[in-house]
């Protein structure tokens, strides 16, 4: 055994590991293009985010901001909430991704409030802007599901899906 398949599993599961996380691509490389408004875009807001002042209080510390949630973006917020606890338990939807799922619903909070502030909506966290940031945090908590799921896959099994599947290994 080496450093490598020391840190990654056993020599003998080390190329059923590396299949699952070294796909083949088909995509060529392409130079970037000469004009990219959109990263223009991207580093103006920025610039003008880091150049606003800080609200502070009269003892100069900080005072962020904090929009409250309407009554249905709470009530959305709190059936996300349970709907993930409620997987986190052995056996659930969640469990094998605990650490990422145990603050999905804080962070569907975060990035609701986030377009809240970003778009200069005054006021509370409307229930269109908490659906919207649940359907992004939801997503990455499924990516997050099916990427573990495919390192956790047991050697046998990967070895027996190319089996089945030959034209995986077709680039």
């Amino acid at each position: 055994r080496n450093d490598v398949t020391s840190a990654i599993g056993t020599e003998d599961d080390f190329p059923e590991r590396l299949l699952l996380i070294a796909w083949p691509g088909t995509r060529a490389y392409r130079p970037a293009p000469a004009a990219m408004p959109a990263v223009g875009r991207f580093g103006r807001r920025i610039t003008a985010l880091l150049d606003t002042p800080l609200t502070t209080d009269v003892r100069s510390e900080l005072a962020p901001t904090v929009p409250d949630l309407w009554p249905a973006a709470h009530a959305a917020w709190v059936r996300l909430h349970d709907l993930v606890e409620s997987g986190l338990g052995t056996g659930g939807d969640y469990q094998s991704v605990g650490d990422v799922a145990a603050k999905a619903a804080e962070n569907v909070a975060r990035l609701a409030a986030f377009h809240v502030l970003e778009h200069g909506a005054a006021g509370a966290i409307a229930v269109g802007h908490l659906l919207g940031a649940e359907a992004i945090v939801r997503w990455h908590l499924h990516e997050a599901c099916r990427l573990l799921a495919e390192l956790d896959t047991p050697p046998a099994l990967a070895a027996a899906f190319v089996a089945v599947n030959p034209a995986l290994l077709d680039g």
